[in-house]
């Protein structure tokens, strides 16, 4: 995870995720069954190019797509004001 004496900035906010699988299965999916992790582990203040990880769970369903692909990461000292 983001080291504690760090915060960060990601861009874009949110993450379209296309999932599929039997109907019945997507009626009765419950959003907390999907879970868009960037791993923030190891970063120092920078900015980052990351790819996403989803997961998903629900045996019956897959996730065929996240856009965006990747994500703009910022970390900056936490107290600071955010980089532009």
């Amino acid at each position: 995870g983001l080291a504690s004496n760090l915060e960060a900035v990601i861009s874009p906010a949110n993450v379209d995720v296309i999932v599929a699988g039997p109907l019945v299965a997507l009626n009765a999916m419950n959003p907390l069954d999907l879970r868009v992790l960037i791993d923030l582990s190891g970063l120092q203040v920078g900015t980052y190019t990351l790819t996403p990880e989803a997961t998903l769970n629900n045996m019956d369903l897959r996730i065929e797509s996240l856009l965006p692909t990747t994500f703009q990461v910022t970390l900056y000292p936490k107290g600071t004001t955010p980089p532009k």
